[in-house]
């Protein structure tokens, strides 16, 4: 569909946008019954949030924070661990206490046994063909389930006693998984064929968490002493790449579309890394006993934490976003530190605005995204071909 836009420009990516900016941050956006015991967090295209929990219910969060609390109601022995959406909104979470995969229509519809596994699956992920697999634990095997539901019960197998956890997979259709207690990263191609010991973190560390950047190297968060690790593809790791610090006690880590990563971490912050690894500790902070686990973005760049600790889920807005009627502010006399959704919080750089729209446009398809720009003088600042900050040189753009 049409983008509507106020302005049109060439367009920009800035690296370091949100480096002075503050956050906004929501503590209790929702809260869900204190009896759920909530366990995993995922978005699905809508902007709809979902938590799998351990009393064998999923709660749905509407793009309002309005809270649904059992959406779907599972096998009662099920056990939640993991939960993910595909793009047609379906949710499917990873049961294990029975050995099961569920699957949750958009629409509320459950089939509890979608597929059945075994061997205590933990995580799970979705390939670029909607393909799902999760890591079984209780067997350190992989399972491959078809869009359709045909069920692979041990599609790989892996070294015995690593303590697989988590599995994730890059765009082409690889998978990986973090063993636990080997402290290393095993790789398993579209076709199945294992690499048991693809990469190793130094031990001690306890991978709880991973992701990719945009050109393929895979980053894990090291709970036990809040190191990251850096793994290109071909499998070379960089330990520490970077660090949190082992006394805010990190358990997951996200990446946003611009290359940041943001962990959620036991002391009650959210940490921001950049690409280059610069930390900000506490970027964000909930209150205390929150206990955040887990983080998940929405289309439009809102982070959410799942806080174990008070049964709530806290909603972090990006360092510039538009006012509630879908308008963002541009003031080129306004103060720096803005965030644009108001003309009192003005963003004073054009070239921001701009950069978010980019960034965010598929969240605005339907609605449409409006910048209003005050009178002002707004140069170009970023080089067209790399942009990258380049004040003066001709081929600047917006």
């Amino acid at each position: 569909m049409k983008r509507h836009l106020l302005c049109t420009f060439l367009l920009a990516i800035i690296s370091n946008l949100g480096l002075l900016l503050a956050q906004t941050v929501t503590p209790s956006w929702a809260v869900l019954p204190s009896n759920t015991s909530p366990n995993s967090i995922t978005a699905d295209p809508a902007g709809n949030i979902y938590v799998a929990n351990n009393n064998s219910t999923v709660t749905k969060i509407a793009s309002d924070g309005t809270v649904t609390a059992g959406w779907a109601v599972l096998p009662g022995s099920s056990i939640r661990r993991g939960v993910v959406t595909d793009a047609s909104g379906n949710v499917y979470t990873t049961n294990y206490g029975d050995g099961t995969v569920s699957k949750i229509t958009a629409g509320g519809e459950v089939t509890e046994a979608w597929a059945t596994l075994g061997a205590g699956p933990t995580s799970i992920t979705i390939d670029g063909s909607g393909n799902v697999y999760t890591v079984n634990i209780g067997n350190s095997t992989v399972s491959k389930v078809t869009p359709d539901g045909v069920v692979t019960s041990v599609w790989a197998t892996l070294a015995a006693h690593t303590l697989p956890w988590s599995i994730i997979a890059d765009g082409a259709g690889n998978l990986y998984t973090s063993n636990t207690a080997s402290n290393t990263i095993s790789k398993i191609t579209p076709a199945g064929v294992v690499t048991q010991t693809w990469a190793t973190v130094a031990s001690g560390t306890y991978i709880s968490s991973n992701t990719f950047d945009a050109s393929g190297n895979l980053y894990t968060i090291n709970s036990l002493d809040g190191t990251i690790s850096k793994i290109t593809p071909e499998g070379v790791v960089t330990q520490p790449w970077s660090s949190v610090g082992s006394e805010a006690g990190p358990s997951f880590m996200i990446k946003d579309k611009e290359g940041n990563f943001y962990t959620a971490n036991g002391n009650n912050t959210v940490s921001k890394i950049t690409p280059a690894g610069v930390v900000i500790p506490a970027w964000a902070t909930l209150p205390a006993g929150a206990g955040p686990q887990a983080l998940v973005f929405d289309p439009s760049g809102n982070l959410y934490t799942l806080n174990t600790g008070n049964n709530t889920v806290s909603k972090i807005l990006p360092p510039i976003h538009p006012d509630g009627n879908g308008i963002l502010y541009v003031d080129s006399s306004a103060a720096s530190g803005g965030d644009g959704s108001s003309w009192a919080t003005a963003v004073p750089d054009l070239s921001d605005a701009l950069h978010y729209a980019w960034t965010y446009a598929a969240a605005w398809e339907t609605t449409g995204l409006q910048i209003y720009v005050a009178k002002g003088t707004y140069l170009p600042q970023y080089s067209a071909s790399d942009n990258t900050l380049a004040v003066g040189d001709r081929n600047d753009a917006l």
